[in-house]
């Protein structure tokens, strides 16, 4: 009944890395935002993360293009250093649901 990851791509042993925003579907391609919440007190910057863009059937490297490639693969995550407070991943157009 679907698919999880145990760990996303360079998070540390017990860190706190979620989705927190809705994320967005397209054609078979799950395009969203994780984040690694600073410690301590609330701030703008409120971690880092990575945007994600995955095959929802499957939740490995998209099959196109769609955040660049690494040798031959498609690549399915890019690391973003600060998130900031109020962040969203959104889109346009009649293809996204």
């Amino acid at each position: 009944m679907g698919w999880y990851y145990v760990t996303l791509p360079g998070s540390g042993a017990g860190s706190a890395e979620r989705v927190t925003l809705k994320p967005l579907l397209f054609s078979n391609i799950l395009i969203f935002l994780t984040l690694i919440p600073n410690d301590g007190l609330c701030n703008a910057n409120a971690g880092s993360g990575y945007i994600m863009a995955v095959d929802a059937l499957t939740g490995g490297n998209p099959p196109v293009d769609i955040l660049g490639t690494y040798g031959s693969n498609n690549v399915a995550g890019i690391k973003i250093t600060s998130v900031s407070v109020g962040a969203s991943v959104t889109g346009t157009g009649g293809g996204l649901i």
